[in-house]
């Protein structure tokens, strides 16, 4: 009986206590909505993909990266004004002072409207992209978004084009949802860490050329199926209990075996 006590409640307490995926709410926004996200919006408009359409190009519509929806944010026909602080996101409970090796995973997409960021703008791949941050702590509340300058674990960015480093040759990622997963440790600095899903971009979405001809272009970031891996539940009080039970029957068999 003993021995059948300890081995479930270190079997409860290991299964509590162990990192696994935490459970994101809403990660996939298959809610039509953000509903479990906090959002801030400056400068762009929040947006969710189901079917977007470039309003200045009637032959780009972007679906949602998997099922109905897709969280985004969009800006079209302005001057560029300077770093928006917008972004999506979640604080992800831990235990301060432990270190984790956190996988983050999910897709992006950057788009832009085709002429602005290579003829008028002479090619320029980052002119927009979709990033990913995963902070230890808060992240800043304005966009000084080098991140760099603040206690960030890791980031990815999905841009509008990449160069394949096998055979250098340039691939278009503009309107392509892109799968991405990055693994980074980190000892946990507070008791949660924040990942915030955000748009950078850096170009105007309105162009006149020599003869005063107005053009107008449109751009588009957007993240899909979100998963947090390697951070586990951060066990209750009971559960904590159980385990320290489960250690208890453990060494009590342990001396009944010596006796």
């Amino acid at each position: 009986m003993m021995k059948s006590f300890a081995v479930i409640g270190l079997a409860v307490s290991f299964a509590l206590c162990a990192g696994g995926a935490i459970a994101l709410t809403n990660p996939g926004f298959e809610t039509g909505d953000t509903t479990g996200w906090n959002t801030t919006v400056d400068g762009v408009s929040a947006t969710m993909v189901s079917a977007w359409s470039d309003p200045y190009d009637g032959s780009v519509t972007i679906n949602a990266g998997s099922g109905s929806y897709s969280a985004g944010f969009t800006r079209s026909g302005v001057r560029y004004n300077g770093p928006q602080a917008s972004w999506y996101c979640q604080n992800i409970p831990v235990v301060q002072g432990q270190e984790y090796t956190v996988t983050v995973s999910g897709k992006a997409l950057a788009y832009m409207t085709m002429p602005f960021w290579t003829d008028y703008f002479g090619y320029n791949p980052w002119a927009v992209g979709a990033r990913i941050v995963l902070f230890n702590g808060a992240g800043p509340t304005d966009q000084g978004i080098n991140p760099d300058d603040y206690v960030k674990i890791g980031r990815y960015s999905q841009w509008l084009a990449h160069d394949d480093p096998d055979t250098g040759e340039t691939i278009i990622d503009s309107g392509v949802w892109r799968d991405f997963s990055r693994e980074w440790t980190f000892t946990a600095d507070y008791d949660f860490v924040e990942l915030r899903l955000t748009i950078h971009d850096k170009t105007d979405l309105l162009y006149e050329d020599d003869d005063g001809h107005l053009f107008y272009g449109a751009e588009l970031t957007a993240y899909d199926d979100l998963v947090v891996d390697g951070i586990g539940e951060i066990p209750e009080p009971g559960s904590i209990i159980t385990m320290l039970t489960g250690l208890a029957g453990l060494a009590g068999l342990c001396i009944r075996r010596r006796r």
